[in-house]
């Protein structure tokens, strides 16, 4: 089960996960505070296990194995914290030319228009296995080792990220792929390089240091 998008929506929740994960499995005369009433702090703990945090063993209200890695992962606050978003992007370079991505206008009114080709690091495989899965998807071929990991914090857009790029091939410059979210194709180089903050990111600084291989192992922005 996966309960990384559960929100605790009230205070008698989280007053019960603080004692479970601090005081281990308790029963509820224990849990259950003097001032609240019977069937409302047993309609948020059946909320709760519901959301399968929590269980009923011997008597007694414990946090289950999902509970306990959602509250390692999320802390007590009722939405889960937030945290970077990491990411495999790949540099694909053919001739004078580069592969990028394009939003389509639903998503780039909102955002930046051009980035790097990629997509999420999935959870459960490492770096390079996420790489291999995704440049598969588009048809790609990517180096065996990181080109560089690059952070960037866009505090306008609320976003924060952290991208492992992969150099990575494909077989011809007539390459497109197209999907809800993006259209990838080639651009001239001259004309990635010259596209602004606004437009594309941190991609033409980041194009710019890879053609003058000035591209350090780490890559750190804030926009």
């Amino acid at each position: 089960m996966n309960n990384s998008f559960f929100y605790i929506d009230h205070h008698i929740q989280t007053d019960i996960l603080s004692n479970l994960l601090i005081k281990g499995p308790k029963n509820f005369s224990f849990l259950k505070p003097d001032e609240v009433e019977n069937s409302l702090f047993m309609y948020h703990m059946r909320k709760l296990i519901d959301r399968g945090l929590v269980e009923k063993k011997d008597g007694s209200y414990c946090l289950t194995p999902d509970g306990a890695r959602w509250l390692n992962q999320t802390g007590l606050s009722r939405r889960p914290a937030d945290k970077p978003r990491n990411l495999i992007q790949f540099m694909v370079v053919f001739e004078d030319k580069i592969l990028i991505s394009k939003r389509h206008e639903h998503m780039a009114q909102h955002m930046n228009r051009y980035l790097l080709p990629g997509g999420l690091h999935k959870f459960g495989l490492t770096s390079l296995e996420s790489a291999e899965e995704i440049a598969g998807s588009f048809q790609l071929k990517p180096s065996p080792a990181i080109l560089t990991q690059v952070e960037t914090i866009i505090p306008d857009h609320n976003s924060h990220t952290i991208a492992d790029i992969y150099e990575a091939t494909t077989e011809n410059s007539d390459y497109d792929f197209k999907d809800d979210v993006y259209k990838m194709s080639y651009l001239p180089i001259k004309n990635v390089v010259a596209m602004t903050t606004n437009e594309a990111g941190n991609m033409p600084i980041l194009v710019s240091k890879y053609l003058d291989k000035s591209l350090g192992r780490h890559e750190e922005f804030k926009l």
